[in-house]
């Protein structure tokens, strides 16, 4: 959850955060396609080789039901065996720690979807992960208890050159 939208400090720089504006949508609450090509056209076209989209499960059902000015379908199912599902011919990772429309819809702001080359946000595991039993402790309920530690950061490796970017709602 916090590699995702950590706002860094006390915990990650999560990769909703650390991504810069693409765009905004057209309409307020509202993510129509002209939408999803402005955000895929602010990213460079050198990023765009290896890049995907991002974004919530719920999206990805209002996606599914949208169509560009020829009516043809965004979303389209890998033929191959193998190959990817695609929205405009990327594929997409679904994540649900993203934010998802509510029950009146999109709030303003919401950083919705997400767009560019991933291999760009970095994820660093500091030492390694530790558990400690704890029998004692728990042993008037006949029970075992189980404490675990793993640090971890994550940043965006941008270097001006943004190959992520973000798309809010309006």
């Amino acid at each position: 959850r916090d590699l995702t939208n950590g706002v860094g400090g006390n915990e990650p720089e999560g990769l909703v955060f650390a991504a810069p504006l693409g765009t905004q949508t057209s309409a307020a609450g509202v993510i129509a396609w002209e939408d999803l090509v402005a955000l895929e056209h602010s990213v460079d076209p050198s990023y765009r080789i290896g890049a995907q989209w991002m974004f919530h499960d719920d999206v990805l059902r209002d996606l599914k039901q949208l169509s560009d000015g020829a009516n043809r379908p965004l979303w389209l199912p890998g033929v191959g065996a193998g190959a990817p599902d695609t929205i405009l011919r990327y594929p997409y990772v679904i994540n649900q720690h993203m934010p998802a429309a509510g029950g009146a819809g999109w709030a303003a702001g919401q950083r919705a979807v997400v767009f560019g080359d991933m291999s760009y946000y970095w994820i660093r595991d500091v030492r390694g992960f530790s558990i400690i039993r704890l029998e004692e402790r728990y042993a008037d309920f006949l029970q075992v208890g189980f404490l675990a530690f793993a640090r971890a950061d994550g940043a965006l490796v941008d270097a001006g050159t943004h190959p992520i970017r973000h798309l809010a709602i309006q």
